[in-house]
């Protein structure tokens, strides 16, 4: 394992322990929040909500649930039977949107927190969490882009920076 991967895990083992708090989506960017909420200032200077760790990802995933597919960056695409406009972007309007409404649902009722974390030098990430619920990360292209990033909002290690992982 290279010194950047090392870094990275260690970076990333800050969210052990820690309970998943949501998810969504930016059009075809997964997002997941965990932690409690913290108040933060955005960059038009309009405080707003968020958890204390942040992951957003825009490549290949998938969200499994006691070892079977829950959803995955395919489901973006994959229009529900009442979006009548043809455009998976539509709020509400693709599978993803239904299982996201479905898990935050869940969320309130039962804890999923993170147990173990891996990653590879590929970009691979790995997070298994309690409750059988895991998130597989999975670049699968050789562009140079970002792959995805974790940031942390907590007030008093919001100065460490995001981590972000791309094709290097």
């Amino acid at each position: 394992m290279n010194e950047k991967i090392r870094e990275a895990i260690e970076y990333l083992n800050m969210l052990k322990g820690e309970p998943l708090s949501g998810i969504g989506r930016g059009a075809n960017m997964l997002w997941m929040g965990f932690g409690k909420d913290v108040k933060t200032t955005n960059l038009k200077g309009e405080e707003r909500l968020v958890s204390e760790y942040a992951l957003h990802i825009q490549c290949a995933w998938r969200l499994l649930y006691r070892k079977r597919i829950f959803t995955g960056n395919g489901d973006f695409y994959e229009l529900t039977e009442t979006n009548d406009t043809g455009d998976w972007d539509t709020k509400g309007g693709n599978l993803f949107d239904l299982k996201a409404v479905e898990l935050n649902s869940v969320l309130s009722q039962k804890c999923f927190t993170i147990q173990k974390i891996m990653m590879r030098n590929t970009g691979d990430l790995k997070i298994c969490l309690s409750n059988g619920l895991r998130l597989e990360v999975f670049p699968n292209d050789s562009l140079y882009e970002e792959y995805w990033r974790f940031f942390c909002y907590k007030p008093e290690l919001a100065n460490r920076g995001h981590l972000v992982v791309f094709q290097s």
